[in-house]
């Protein structure tokens, strides 16, 4: 008897319709799933035409008020643009191996009844890594060099220059965290109309550095923004599903979740570095780390956000009786040839071992080098979530259980370690006011 039988079978008008759906050979017009009625791109304008930032930083802040009506904003698809210029005509200065986020030292996003929904300090430095980790090296050269990324020059130069007479570049509106909601694709205008958006401006010493490696940034050197505005993507809903939502704005409110990063700096000069971060948050997910020399935080002729070369021996963190990991993760070469672990392990912990997900952080510039001869992108992270099917099961923090750091480093120097600690926030949307948990 042959192996090979088939069973002949009268096929049904619904199982008809099943095996030519499974073969592509449907020819029907698809359903009409969207429900939006009109789409419209805005542009709000700063409250100032012109921003001027020198050495000192000073008080220089963009304020944006959103007034998008009714309208739903696509945060994804949305940005800020800022024509940049600066007084350096003789020195050729860039952002180093950084973007247009160099001039915003921290972002605070508040709802019209002036309830702080995100507010993230140091926020050019954690853009910078986050912008590395998320993104793959093709992005980084082609839609993200809007954003000012460049890649490492040759021979003297440090990336390309900034032209003194002006430029424009555009930065994303979801890098800021409020705006990359987990559990929605559009903000509803319960939360965006009045919305303001404040971006405190650095230093123009921070900001910006020369362009090549043995440059000297010109005294006075200062910075000028022209006409910066936000450039948003809105969405008009039927009047049937608008209602809908506003009605549950209502009663229940809207429940929007997204990833905040809460900021702490610890300064060291040994070689033993333990510190705890406390933080009050229900879903604690990850925290990374980086170090860089004090001296060039600020130095006008460094790239200031740049880390130092790996220097890092040990290091480990806990929460209680949890220890990540659970022994001191251990390397006796912090150089390229020693700190293959150390490297994997910060990259797990940055959920970047998918093999869809490529950073843009080689090991070289992990490893980085004394001069500047490529980019020095070093850090380490601690991963938090708690499941390995989700990335929004995270641990518990309060002031009694706080997160420890312990670091063992190489050598002893005047070090600063920026920690960010991700955490889950939760915002309720009501119709006239919001609610922020953390």
């Amino acid at each position: 008897m042959s192996n090979n039988m088939e069973t002949n079978i009268e096929p049904t008008s619904g199982l008809t319709e099943s095996l030519l759906a499974i073969n592509s050979l449907t020819f029907q017009m698809p359903p009409s799933l969207g429900i939006a009625s009109s789409v419209r791109h805005r542009m709000e304008f700063a409250q100032m035409n012109s921003y001027t930032v020198g050495s000192n930083g000073g008080a220089s802040t963009v304020v944006y008020d959103l007034q998008s009506g009714s309208s739903f904003i696509d945060p994804a698809v949305s940005y800020f643009v800022f024509n940049i210029s600066h007084s350096a005509n003789a020195v050729p200065m860039g952002f180093g191996s950084g973007s247009i986020a160099n001039i915003i030292q921290t972002v605070t996003v508040r709802s019209r009844t002036g309830r702080e929904l995100c507010r993230v300090e140091n926020f050019n430095l954690i853009t910078k890594y986050t912008d590395l980790i998320q993104n793959n090296n093709d992005r980084l050269t082609t839609i993200m060099k809007a954003q000012g990324y460049t890649p490492v020059g040759t021979g003297t130069d440090y990336g390309q220059a900034v032209p003194y007479t002006g430029k424009t570049f555009i930065l994303p509106m979801a890098t800021i965290p409020c705006f990359a909601p987990i559990n929605g694709k559009l903000l509803p205008p319960q939360l965006c109309e009045g919305m303001r958006i404040e971006f405190r401006l650095e230093s123009s010493s921070v900001a910006f550095c020369p362009q090549q490696r043995a440059g000297v940034a010109p005294a006075n050197f200062t910075y000028t923004l022209t006409r910066p505005y936000a450039h948003y993507c809105c969405f008009d809903l039927a009047d049937a599903f608008q209602r809908q939502i506003a009605m549950v704005a209502a009663k229940s409110g809207l429940r929007l979740l997204h990833k905040e990063y809460f900021h702490t700096i610890t300064a060291s000069t040994g070689n033993q570095i333990n510190y705890d971060i406390k933080k009050a948050a229900s879903k604690a997910l990850s925290c990374i780390i980086i170090e860089r020399l004090v001296a060039n935080t600020t130095s006008a002729n460094a790239d200031c956000f740049a880390s130092v070369q790996n220097d890092i021996l040990t290091y480990q963190g806990q929460i209680g009786s949890l220890y990540y990991p659970n022994a001191p993760l251990t390397i006796t070469d912090v150089s390229e040839n020693g700190n293959y672990e150390s490297y994997y392990y910060s990259m797990y912990s940055a959920s970047a071992l998918s093999r869809a997900f490529n950073p843009s952080i080689t090991l070289e510039q992990w490893t980085g080098v004394a001069d500047r001869s490529l980019y020095n992108n070093n850090f380490i992270m601690f991963n938090l979530n708690s499941s390995n099917v989700s990335d929004l099961v995270g641990m518990t923090l309060n002031n009694s259980r706080a997160f420890l750091v312990n670091i063992t480093t190489q050598t002893a120097g005047v070090d600063r370690f920026d920690s960010y600690l991700q955490h889950l926030r939760a915002t309720t949307v009501f119709s006239s006011n919001c609610t922020v948990l953390d």
